[in-house]
């Protein structure tokens, strides 16, 4: 069957806030306060992301994207350092998405925290004389999108396979050591043994990548007005971070979990598949408003309540495309 686009209620941010502004008692979000308005806004943005991330923990599959990043292998430039300064200028310009990544020079291993240009922003300002040196940038960390809120646990490297996880940079670092010996006994005033570690310094590894992390620190702390006053530097971001560090250029195919960007412009179209966009946003987003707004003074809010709940089951239903699914996968005969 064909899809008949030619009629119906488009499912725009504009037709959704009209709905929800009769429950004030206008014929439309214009006839409404700017404070209304931004109310009615809110709630369809906080019901649009209950549709991805419902309250419950059962996440649609709608929900996941499927991406693919691409690392670039060693790169070797010509770096000018300014002792005291946490900005180094290179000759060539690399991905502004590689933050997290690490650039060495002079054998010290520096963290990328910010990509403009030529000029690297790094944690650590550099510490010895001024000049120009060489120095080789890594590529092992990259800035995934605003809308990825967690990574699923299948990301692998194409053409060798799976990468195993990683509970995060701490244990990067502890990798980089080496244990002397299992356990070093103490002396028979104490109890106990004692695990001792043997600091390797800069020894990085750089070979394949095995492992993976997410690391979803702030690289940089913007309070300046002029820094929050740029989206792109308010919005956290997650970064996918690989180790060992790769040697050449690596792709990398994953899957996340996302939550869309909010509904904003008043053509903007609900992300939903199917027509459910009227059966199941519009009953919670009326339910957060009467629910939630003290303005409200209609008599119905049990019925209001009772036709989200049906939606959100409705919703759940939803949740899964295929419904045949394997309880063991086993390989057949002659595979």
């Amino acid at each position: 069957m064909a899809e008949n686009l030619s009629s119906g209620l488009a499912p725009t941010l504009l037709n959704f806030k009209n709905q929800i502004a009769s429950l004030y008692g206008a014929d439309g979000v214009e006839d409404l306060s700017p404070i209304d308005q931004q109310r009615v806004g809110i709630y369809i943005n906080q019901a649009y992301r209950e549709c991805y991330a419902p309250i419950d923990g059962y996440r649609p599959e709608w929900s996941v994207a499927n991406y693919g990043l691409f690392l670039e292998g060693t790169q070797q430039v010509q770096a000018t350092v300014v002792r005291g300064s946490n900005t180094i200028t290179i000759d060539k310009e690399i991905n502004p998405k590689s933050v997290g990544s690490y650039v060495s020079v002079g054998g010290e291993f520096f963290t990328i925290a910010e990509v403009n240009g030529f000029n690297l922003k790094v944690l650590v300002p550099w510490a010895q004389g001024s000049g120009t040196v060489e120095a080789q940038v890594y590529h092992n960390s990259y800035e995934l999108d605003r809308e990825v809120i967690d990574v699923c646990d299948s990301p692998e490297v194409v053409g060798w396979g799976k990468l195993s996880a990683m509970h995060g940079k701490e244990q990067e670092i502890r990798i980089r050591a080496t244990y002397g010996h299992d356990f070093a006994p103490v002396g028979s005033a104490h109890y106990g043994n004692l695990p001792t570690i043997q600091q390797r310094g800069r020894d990085f590894h750089v070979d394949r990548p095995i492992w993976y992390y997410i690391d979803s620190s702030d690289l940089n702390v913007y309070s300046d007005s002029q820094d929050t006053t740029d989206l792109n530097k308010r919005a956290l971001r997650n970064r996918f971070v690989v180790y060992p560090i790769p040697s050449e250029a690596t792709q990398i195919r994953l899957r996340a979990n996302v939550i869309p960007l909010e509904l904003t412009e008043d053509d903007d179209v609900v992300r939903l598949p199917g027509n459910v966009a009227w059966d199941i946003l519009l009953p919670i987003a009326t339910q957060k408003l009467a629910l939630s707004d003290p303005r409200y003074g209609g008599d119905n809010k049990e019925s209001i309540h009772r036709l989200a709940e049906e939606a959100k089951a409705r919703l759940k239903s939803f949740s899964s495309a295929q419904k045949k699914k394997p309880t063991r996968l086993v390989k057949r005969s002659g595979w």
